[in-house]
């Protein structure tokens, strides 16, 4: 994020009167993401354009935080019912509704978080995704055997 949009970030933050409620944390080193992550009640990532993948929603349902993201790019192959919410790009609205649904519902935020630490324990782990990436690189060691020969 570049210092035009910070600054512009911190003035709306004021001018909505919520600067005092709001940390402004800057570049965070990895090794606090987790903490980060299990401080927060939910996890929004309203992006405009596509997130090819969207690792940080990644981060934040393996903390048990329920995410709630605009649908843009490969996010909807990312959250599942049960496990966040998905609202439409720029839908302001929306995005306000979903975010007000799990603030004011400590069960329903407990229940999406555990499943979305369910689904990244199935679908995600190093445990699933480990044996995947190895046969990848086998496939492409056996093709490229094959074109040598």
């Amino acid at each position: 994020m570049c210092i035009r949009d910070r600054l512009k970030i911190r003035e709306l933050a004021a001018q909505l009167s919520i600067f005092d409620n709001v940390i402004f944390l800057g570049k965070v080193n990895d090794s606090i993401l987790p903490d980060i992550y299990r401080s927060c009640d939910l996890f929004v990532l309203p992006s405009i354009y596509g997130e090819s993948f969207g690792i940080v929603l990644l981060e934040a349902m393996s903390s048990g935080r329920p995410v709630i993201a605009s649908n843009v790019g490969g996010v909807s192959e990312i959250i599942r019912r049960g496990c966040g919410i998905l609202v439409s790009p720029g839908n302001v609205n929306e995005m306000t509704e979903a975010i007000l649904e799990l603030l004011n519902d400590p069960g329903l935020r407990e229940a999406m978080g555990i499943k979305a630490r369910q689904l990244i324990e199935k679908r995600y782990s190093w445990r699933v995704v480990a044996p995947q990436i190895i046969s990848c690189y086998e496939e492409v060691l056996i093709i490229s055997k094959n074109k040598l020969v």
